[in-house]
């Protein structure tokens, strides 16, 4: 990770899509403490999740509490969104993360390029972040940042928006997510397709190290699978002299 981070000034660390993958209260002591000793600031990713994902993000968090000073919490489920408020006000700096962005996500969106409504196409550039009540909103529960996908059609966000910066994710985007996992097997056996969320012990975490290749015959780029989530890559960053824009979010591999 040292060596990984050296040319970022920000580590994120978790998972956005499966509660499973939220660190353990050791493995987040110890980014923490590898960020704080090579001057990084660290953003612990948290992921939709269920009831017991709840507790899980709680337990996580009282757990580095205890130990550890402010932290930045990317949040994507309107449940933890309430905790940060209800239980970690002052402690933690909420970013509210991508799943929640509501961004036109499909690739075959690129398609309406070739229809002559500009308004259309920009409409399908927006985000239920390019709204300034949906943002004051989000401030009530104490939102500093906000986040987006890289999407293929491009991103359009008004520099008027107050209130809150923005972060953008590159170069995979998220489509989809599904409670569906492929990946996931129960320990000591189990077949394949069993839903994660309703497994009562911990995942073997096999999504980690693998991915599934995607085709699609609408879709001409193709897709990645990791663990529960589907990704389309774009390489090309184009923030059209944002104002507001101020963090680029690099990813290596999809999912990561």
């Amino acid at each position: 990770l040292k060596e990984t981070a050296k040319d970022y000034d920000c580590v994120y660390f978790g998972s956005e899509f499966c509660h499973w993958l939220l660190p353990t209260h050791g493995e987040l002591r110890s980014v923490a403490a590898l960020c704080k000793d090579t001057g990084k600031a660290l953003a612990l990713t948290t992921p939709w999740v269920t009831d017991s994902g709840i507790d899980a993000v709680y337990g996580l968090l009282a757990g580095y509490f205890k130990y550890g000073d402010a932290l930045e919490v990317v949040v994507n489920d309107l449940g933890v969104l309430k905790l940060m408020r209800d239980e970690f006000a002052g402690k933690v700096t909420v970013t509210v993360g991508r799943l929640l962005s509501n961004q036109r996500r499909d690739p075959r969106t690129l398609t309406f390029k070739d229809v002559d409504n500009p308004a259309l196409y920009e409409h399908y550039q927006s985000s239920s972040f390019d709204y300034q009540p949906t943002i004051d909103h989000l401030k009530k529960y104490c939102a500093q940042r906000v986040e987006l996908d890289n999407i293929l059609q491009g991103i359009h966000v008004p520099d008027d928006i107050k209130g809150v910066a923005f972060s953008l994710h590159y170069p995979y985007n998220y489509i989809t997510v599904t409670r569906n996992c492929p990946f996931c097997y129960k320990d000591g056996g189990g077949g394949r397709g069993d839903d994660p969320w309703n497994n009562k012990e911990r995942c073997a975490k096999r999504c980690i190290t693998t991915t599934l290749q995607l085709r699609c015959d609408e879709i001409q780029e193709p897709l990645i699978m990791k663990g529960t989530a589907i990704f389309v890559k774009n390489d090309e960053v184009d923030l059209k002299g944002s104002k507001v824009i101020d963090r680029l979010v690099y990813s290596p591999a999809a999912g990561v």
